[in-house]
């Protein structure tokens, strides 16, 4: 894997990628980012020397997105953010038909100027050996943010039904939903989410087919699960946000489905006290995590537990209170589920 670390040197913050052995330079598209062609893209410089070759790019002058927006978000901010970014990842792949592999994308790592104006990260290779998924990282930008609770809390059931794994993602058709979203345009969002045939549009993102999600990233090995016999990609449309009637979560280890038929629903190795015990892993704590619902939403709390709960891949913190969506990436210590809420 590539070596990506972030550090000050003299009054300046820069991100580093150290190349990997069978890892080249894309020269055109360092040109093209260096000579400040596709707009959002943070200017990138390489460096070669007795430690080998590597990328950097300096981001002074620029506030991480999730520290700009760190109170309440209310739905257009947060969605004008999602167009700002898909905007970009569109415009790069004008330059280079490996875009979709070489955007650095992180919590960490993508950032907003005073004129709000939003950048990213991405390193020009043809080969990159560490990969971001873009539809990893865009399915898990809701839980980054603290979103309005007083708006419409459909509008995320309808975003993340996106990343269900059902269909193949197609990020023209993604754009448009969540355009439709933000202008509050019922009939335009209703027909976006429900067009099933997406092969005649351009800039498709698969991953998996129908009944599968592919997942990727540090904790999942990249395996590819087939959910369709536990009919779990279920697509939310409804505008209304009525209490879910049916709530469960898909042990990735096993592919059981376990219903949350209690409230709380307590999660840990405590026969005692939890209402599921995961048995056969010890890196999983007595009472690890419960998962609530208040008001029509779904929350999941971490119990202190010794090694951590993570939503999508982002740890959480200690007893308290973090939305959950359905479709979400539970992980409790190394143990992963996914969540599902069906109305």
């Amino acid at each position: 894997m590539s070596n990506i670390t972030k550090k000050n040197k003299k009054d300046q913050t820069i991100i580093t990628n150290k190349l990997t052995d069978g890892e080249q330079i894309n020269s055109h598209m360092l040109k093209a980012i260096a000579g400040g062609c596709v707009e959002g893209l943070i200017p990138v410089s390489e460096y070669s020397g007795f430690g080998g070759t590597r990328l950097e790019c300096c981001v002074n002058g620029k506030a991480l997105l999730t520290e700009k927006y760190r109170g309440i978000v209310p739905k257009k901010v947060f969605l004008s953010a999602v167009l700002d970014i898909i905007g970009i990842i569109k415009r790069c792949e004008n330059y280079d038909s490996k875009a979709y592999d070489n955007f650095y994308l992180t919590a960490d790592s993508v950032f907003i100027d005073d004129a709000k104006k939003i950048s990213l990260v991405y390193w020009p290779l043809l080969s990159n050996r560490n990969i971001c998924p873009v539809t990893d990282f865009l399915g898990e930008l809701p839980v980054l943010f603290t979103l309005d609770p007083n708006e419409d809390k459909g509008y995320i059931d309808r975003y993340m039904s996106f990343f269900s794994g059902r269909e193949s993602f197609d990020i023209d058709r993604f754009e448009a939903a969540v355009k439709a979203e933000k202008d509050g345009d019922n009939e335009a969002q209703q027909t976006t989410l429900l067009q099933q045939d997406s092969s005649t549009s351009t800039g498709l993102l698969r991953f998996g087919g129908s009944g599968t999600v592919l997942l990727s990233g540090d904790n999942t090995d990249n395996r590819q699960i087939d959910y369709s016999e536990y009919d779990t990609a279920t697509v939310v449309l409804s505008n209304e946000s009525g209490a879910a009637s049916h709530r469960y979560l898909v042990r990735l280890k096993s592919g059981e489905r376990i219903g949350l038929t209690s409230e709380p629903f307590l999660i840990g190795k405590d026969m005692r006290y939890c209402d599921y015990t995961v048995t056969d892993n010890s890196a999983v704590s007595r009472k690890h995590a419960k998962i609530i619902r208040e008001d029509d939403c779904d929350y999941v709390v971490d119990l202190n537990s010794t090694n951590k709960t993570y939503v999508n891949g982002q740890q959480i913190p200690v007893e308290r209170q973090v939305q959950i969506f359905s479709g979400a990436r539970l992980r409790f210590a190394n143990e992963e589920f996914i969540f599902y809420a069906e109305d």
